[in-house]
C-alpha cells in the first residue's frame, strides 16, 4: 500500500482459474476475494478495503494490467503514468497568465516563466499541482530518461526557499491531446463565459475521450516515452516495460497508471467532435 493525501494507493493483481476469478493485494496476497466474473471479484476487494483497511476510496494499481473493456481494445498501446498526490503551488497567480477564474472557478491561460514555489518537498514521484501542472522526482526522471525526450522541457522548481532540481516541473512542446474512438456517442462540455475555458465533468462516460491517442500524432517508431496534452498540462505515456519497472518497484511512491490505446487516424475522434460544447448557465 502507498500512503497519499488523495487517498491510499493498493498495489493488487489478479489470476483466472477454472473456477473464476481471484484478486488480491500484492504485498499481502491472502487479502483476497473471488468470483466467477472479474468485475465481480474487483468489487468484493474494493469492499473488504474499505471495510477491514478503513479506506473508503481504495485506489487499486494492477501489477498484471487488467484487460481492456470491451469495446476499447486497441491494436497498440502504451501506459499513462499519474501522479496520486496533489501539491498546492504558493505562487499559483504569478505561474499563470490568467488569474482564476470568478466565475467558474478554473484556472486557464499559459504558464509564465515564474518558477514554481512549494512550502514543502512533495509526498510522491509525480505529483500534480491545484491547476493541473505536472511535476516529477529526479529519480524517477533519471529512470524514465527524461532529459532525452525531444517532447519535454524539464525546470527547476523552488521548494522551502531554494531551487532544486529534485523535483522538476514538467513542460511540453509539442501540443497531442487524446482522442475518442470512433464509435464512442458524442459528450457534453460546457464553456465559461467570463474566461472561455471548457469545462469536462469527466464522469465515465465522459472518460471515452481520455482513452487514447491517434497514432499520427506520435513518432515513429513510436519512444518509450512521449508526453500527451499541452503546455503544463500533460501526461507521461510510457511503454509497457517501463510502466512494469516504475510500478514494481518500492523506489517509486504515489504513481499510477492507465492503460492508452494508439488509434489509426480512420478511428479517432478530436475533442472538437466528441464533445458538444454549450456555454454554460448564468
Amino acid at each position: 500500500m502507498i500512503m497519499s493525501n488523495e487517498g491510499n494507493l493498493w498495489k493488487v493483481q489478479w489470476k483466472k482459474d477454472s473456477r473464476g476469478y481471484r484478486v488480491f493485494l500484492t504485498d499481502d496476497p491472502k487479502f483476497q476475494a473471488t468470483a466467477k466474473r472479474l468485475d465481480d471479484a474487483i468489487e468484493q476487494l474494493e469492499e473488504r478495503v474499505t471495510e477491514e483497511r478503513d479506506d473508503p476510496v481504495p485506489h487499486f494499481e494492477w501489477l498484471n494490467p487488467l484487460p481492456h473493456p470491451v469495446g476499447v481494445e486497441s491494436r497498440d498501446f502504451v501506459y499513462v503514468l499519474t501522479g496520486h498526490h496533489r501539491v498546492d503551488v504558493e505562487n499559483v497567480e504569478e505561474s499563470l497568465e490568467k488569474p482564476r477564474c470568478a466565475r467558474c472557478h478554473n484556472y486557464s491561460g499559459p504558464r509564465t516563466s515564474v518558477p514554481l514555489r512549494l512550502n514543502a518537498s512533495p509526498d510522491g514521484d509525480l505529483p500534480f499541482t491545484q491547476f493541473g501542472g505536472q511535476l516529477c522526482s529526479e529519480k524517477l526522471a533519471q529512470l524514465l530518461k527524461l532529459s532525452e525526450c525531444d517532447d519535454l522541457r524539464l525546470l527547476p522548481i523552488i521548494i522551502t526557499g531554494q531551487e532544486t532540481f529534485k523535483f522538476l516541473e514538467l513542460r511540453t512542446r509539442i501540443a497531442r491531446e487524446f482522442v475518442a474512438k470512433k464509435e464512442a456517442p458524442s459528450r457534453n462540455a460546457f464553456r465559461c463565459r467570463a474566461c472561455g475555458a471548457t469545462v469536462v465533468t469527466y464522469f465515465p462516460d465522459e472518460a471515452d475521450y481520455f482513452q487514447f491517442v491517434a497514432a499520427s500524432a506520435l513518432p515513429r517508431p513510436v519512444p518509450t516515452v512521449f508526453a500527451i496534452g499541452s503546455d503544463y498540462s500533460i501526461e507521461l505515456a510510457v511503454s509497457k516495460a517501463l510502466r512494469q519497472q516504475v510500478i514494481s518497484s518500492d523506489e517509486f511512491k504515489n504513481v499510477t497508471t492507465r492503460k492508452i490505446g494508439i488509434l489509426d487516424d480512420d478511428q479517432a475522434v478530436p475533442a472538437d467532435v466528441f464533445f458538444k460544447i454549450s456555454n454554460m448557465a448564468k
